[in-house]
């Protein structure tokens, strides 16, 4: 139980806030640092490296990129262009890095987050769960659907989470967006992970 307890409190937080509350606390950002257009093309894309978090990958160069940095747990999130006037919520993607324990297994962390999004989450409903790889690195895979808890917006959104941990740190990709709107950036998405790399 103090095993449970302790990574409920480091490490749960780190993968449910940010879907959680992520519709609402998203929208202030997007309406402060992004313009309303027509959207761009995001075949280019640029290398991104975080020589302090151990990590390399590539992203379109038109998302904004906002970083947090803690002690015990530090994101960076990227959020694409608004496609029009009339879009809620613009496609993004968040890499955080935390400190974790040596017993903290990926079957484990998936167990504790997935009961956690059906005590939390209104209308969870797991996708998928599957072993991947990214990187040459062993991963967990989480596709789930849930509706968002602000009252204003009641909409419904679809996740993957891609957990990996190495030498004692938990790295999780995560993207959120519409249900309706989710397999149209999947391509993007799916390149980013492919290019994630961990320093060894």
């Amino acid at each position: 139980m103090r095993i449970v307890s302790s990574l409920a409190i480091f490490f749960i937080p780190i993968m449910l806030s940010t879907v959680l509350f992520f519709p609402s606390n998203i929208l202030s950002v997007v309406k402060a640092n992004t313009s309303i257009g027509r959207y761009q093309n995001t075949s280019n894309f640029v290398s991104y490296q975080d020589a302090t978090l151990g990590i390399k990958f590539q992203y379109p160069e038109n998302w904004k990129k906002i970083l947090h940095y803690s002690a015990n747990n530090s994101r960076i999130e990227f959020i694409s262009p608004l496609q029009s006037q009339f879009e809620i919520f613009p496609p993004s993607f968040v890499v955080s890095v935390s400190n974790t324990t040596d017993n903290l297994t990926l079957d484990r962390l998936s167990k504790i987050i997935i009961e956690k999004g059906r005590q939390s989450m209104m209308d969870f409903n797991l996708l998928q769960s599957n072993i991947t790889e990214v990187g040459g690195i062993p991963a967990q895979k989480l596709i789930y659907t849930f509706i968002s808890s602000d009252p204003s917006l009641k909409l419904h959104f679809q996740t993957m989470d891609i957990l990996i941990i190495k030498s004692n740190r938990l790295y999780t990709i995560s993207y959120t967006e519409s249900r309706a709107q989710y397999a149209n950036f999947l391509s993007t998405i799916d390149q980013i992970v492919h290019s994630f790399e961990i320093a060894k």
